[in-house]
């Protein structure tokens, strides 16, 4: 199947409604260069390109930074540099991400990689998890919306003590959710800080168990889900996945309090969405 999008003029509120067939959709090489059609433009853009390299949004909340370096990349000459530090006194959430609007709608397919790096004295004390990856949309307008929820992940990836781990979540968006039905997590495999590590997932995006999720770990399958719940119910096709990769520290806000190390950052380089696994592959393009 076709990867397939909605192109939006706006990061929140308008949107076209013709769907296009796009290999690769995006690619970037670890750059802070902003989408052409992003609307309103980031704060912090280097420059302005095409949307098939171009980030739509950056997220860094309190006291975290999304910032472009040339001393640490995978490929190329650049990476993001994601950094976040705890604070005692804030009690609001710890986003350091760069973001690709529209990277699926309900009934999509399609491939998304990237590489990144934890910091050499990354902190593997376990008992907190620190998001790389979600695909996210704002629910907040749902007719189903009886929770009062706002923007809710499907798929979400997280480093915890030394490992990688991933989940699925679907079905009804205010749950309740059934272990291994429409809810599952998954270990990926270790994380190893000061080394570069490359991830591919693949989606087919479905409310009910036709639905598939993959992950392919440093070129190895290491998650392989068929006929399975992979995102929110969503009839009118009215909500659209953006694809945030970067440092989420979410049990700081979640746990309220702090465990290890207190200062946390990692670099992302080599994200690509596309309709085939070279399209979002680091080492492929």
């Amino acid at each position: 199947m076709a990867f397939k999008h909605i192109k939006t003029i706006a990061v929140v509120l308008t949107t076209i409604t013709a769907s296009v067939i796009a290999t690769p959709f995006f690619q970037n090489k670890g750059t802070k260069d902003c989408s052409s059609a992003a609307i309103p433009r980031p704060d912090g853009c280097i420059n302005i390109v095409d949307p098939l390299h171009g980030w739509d949004w950056f997220n860094h909340e309190h006291d975290g930074t999304v910032t472009q370096v040339d001393n640490v990349h995978f490929e190329g000459d650049e990476s993001l540099r994601m950094f976040q530090t705890y604070d005692k006194d804030y009690h609001e959430r710890y986003h350091s991400e760069a973001i690709k609007t529209n990277a699926y709608t309900i009934g999509d397919t399609g491939f998304y990689g990237f590489a990144f790096r934890l910091s050499s004295d990354w902190d593997t004390t376990p008992g907190q998890m620190y998001n790389v990856a979600q695909f996210i949309a704002d629910f907040t307008k749902d007719s189903h919306n009886t929770c009062k929820e706002g923007w809710l992940p499907s798929m979400m990836m997280w480093v915890a003590g030394n490992q990688l781990r991933t989940r699925r979540k679907g079905n009804s968006m205010c749950g309740p959710w059934t272990q291994k039905y429409d809810y599952e997590e998954y270990t990926v495999g270790t994380v190893i800080p000061g080394k570069w590590h490359r991830v591919v997932i693949q989606g087919s995006w479905k409310s009910d168990e036709s639905g598939y999720y993959k992950v392919w770990f440093d070129g190895v399958k290491q998650v392989e889900a068929l006929g399975k719940i992979t995102t929110y119910k969503d009839e009118g096709k009215a909500h659209h996945f953006q694809f945030s990769v970067g440092l989420y520290a979410n049990s700081w806000h979640d746990q309220e309090k702090l465990v290890g190390q207190g200062t946390r950052q990692l670099w992302i380089d080599e994200v690509g969405i596309g309709s085939e696994f070279k399209d979002a592959d680091p080492n492929q393009w």
